[in-house]
């Protein structure tokens, strides 16, 4: 039985070899796939990746402290993987390379493979085949990416077919248009879809001040490392993005019960150090003022917010009363062809913050 582990918070240039020859050290690695700051490891044992964990979980690699956990949606070798959800991606202007594609596109999901077409477009644009590790997550690609500006230009993007390795290929889908070596996967239709699996995994990013990331990874990786093992969720810390900036994106991802636990956990890790460093006790704050709280905010893409206003605000106006918080969007003026983004904001203790978040984030799902 083979063991497949997350590997987190890698640096921009790492790759498949580089990667391979640092967890080669504590097993058989059968697969290595590098996807920009994360990656995929398949040990041959169970045993060699826990030997893995404990070496190499919250050790520092330049800037970064590495994660290392078991991946609760295993990617498997490409003989048993399950269904995988396929989609085309057309308009992208010819001068974009696939590394800036892929930051994109990968905001829907976990991305297997991707191949330019042999089609190009009278503009010059190009097409691209792009392989998620589910059938859900390519969907919501499609959600989320249709007719968004990218570059300037809006992306037409359109779900392919779901994809089942197990079935054996017909010679002609044997090889996707422009690579001889690609990975050889068969493809499978409608039919298949009422077996999703019920555990998927959704993206869940949020926003923490800049000057809070060192307590949330915490001295060695050990507060990120506790939180993941507790909320069994995976945590991105992106703090080599946007050098100087105010605020870094976390990326949580896991199930809708792990990712807004791994939320709260935050909120609740970004109070203490509040805590701490406003002397609030030892000044007597705390017979004056209520707790302190740093405001959650969540990252949309402006595709999906509409359905969590609700016609004339209605949805939002109810999800704040319910939870008794305040939740304000940023406006659709300050987005960018490069940030779709729009930026949740939720005011309140965080027990009500955190209430708010799975309210919003089901309706964003």
């Amino acid at each position: 039985m083979t063991q497949t582990l997350y590997v987190g918070n890698l640096a921009l240039d790492t790759n498949d070899d580089s990667l391979e020859r640092l967890f080669a050290q504590y097993g058989t690695v059968v697969d290595v796939t590098v996807k920009g700051t994360y990656a995929f490891v398949v040990f041959e044992t169970p045993e060699d990746g826990e030997r893995a964990i404990r070496s190499l979980n919250g050790t520092e690699t330049g800037d970064s402290v590495l994660i290392v956990q078991p991946s609760h949606q295993q990617r498997l070798p490409s003989s048993k993987r399950s269904a995988m959800g396929k989609i085309q991606v057309s308009s992208v202007p010819s001068y974009v390379e696939w590394p800036d594609l892929q930051e994109t596109l990968a905001a829907a999901g976990n991305i297997l493979q991707s191949e330019p077409t042999e089609e190009e477009m009278s503009t010059g644009d190009r097409s691209w085949l792009v392989v998620y590790e589910t059938v859900e997550q390519a969907e919501r690609a499609v959600i989320q990416f249709n007719q968004t500006q990218f570059r300037n230009v809006k992306l037409e993007v359109k779900f392919v077919e779901e994809m089942r390795p197990a079935t054996p290929p017909s010679p002609h889908q044997m090889q996707m248009p422009g690579h001889q070596n690609s990975h050889r996967m068969g493809a499978g239709m409608g039919a298949h879809r009422s077996s999703r699996s019920t555990h998927t995994e959704f993206p869940l990013r949020i926003l923490v001040p800049s000057d809070m990331v060192g307590a949330i990874i915490g001295r060695e990786g050990n507060t990120i490392r506790m939180l993941t093992q507790k909320t069994k969720a995976r945590v991105d810390v992106h703090r080599k993005e946007n050098p100087g900036a105010l605020e870094k994106a976390v990326t949580i991802l896991g199930t809708e019960e792990s990712c807004s636990s791994a939320c709260f956990e935050i909120l609740r890790i970004m109070q203490e150090e509040l805590i701490a460093t406003t002397g609030y006790y030892e000044n007597g704050l705390d017979k004056i003022h209520p707790l302190p709280t740093v405001p959650l905010k969540i990252l949309a893409h402006d595709d999906l917010v509409g359905r969590l206003i609700g016609r004339g605000g209605y949805s939002l106006k109810k999800i704040a009363a319910e939870t008794g918080t305040r939740i304000n969007i940023s406006k659709q003026a300050e987005l960018t062809p490069w940030n779709m983004e729009r930026t949740v904001t939720i005011a309140g203790s965080i027990e009500f913050c955190s209430r708010a978040e799975r309210e919003i984030s089901r309706r964003l799902r």
